[in-house]
C-alpha cells in the first residue's frame, strides 16, 4: 500500500489510541516530515513505530478487507 501524509498519520493515530494509548501528538510521527521520510523509506506505520521505540505487535492488528 502506498501511504499519502495524511493517510499514514491518520492510520498511526487509530492504532496509537487503541493499542499503546498515546496520540500522534505524543511522538516524532506529528511531524510532516519525519512522516514523509518513512513514506519514502518504504516504512508502514506499524514499522515506524518499532523504529522510533513504540513496540506493537503486528499479529495483534486486527486486519479487514
Amino acid at each position: 500500500m502506498r501511504y499519502n501524509i495524511i493517510r499514514f498519520k491518520l492510520l498511526a493515530h487509530m492504532l496509537l489510541i487503541q493499542h499503546v494509548g498515546v496520540t500522534l501528538s505524543d511522538t516524532v510521527l506529528c511531524d510532516d516530515e519525519t512522516v514523509k521520510d518513512f513514506i519514502e523509506q518504504g516504512v508502514s506505520p506499524v514499522e515506524a513505530f518499532n523504529k522510533i521505540g513504540i513496540p506493537i505487535d503486528i499479529s495483534k492488528v486486527p486486519v479487514s478487507y
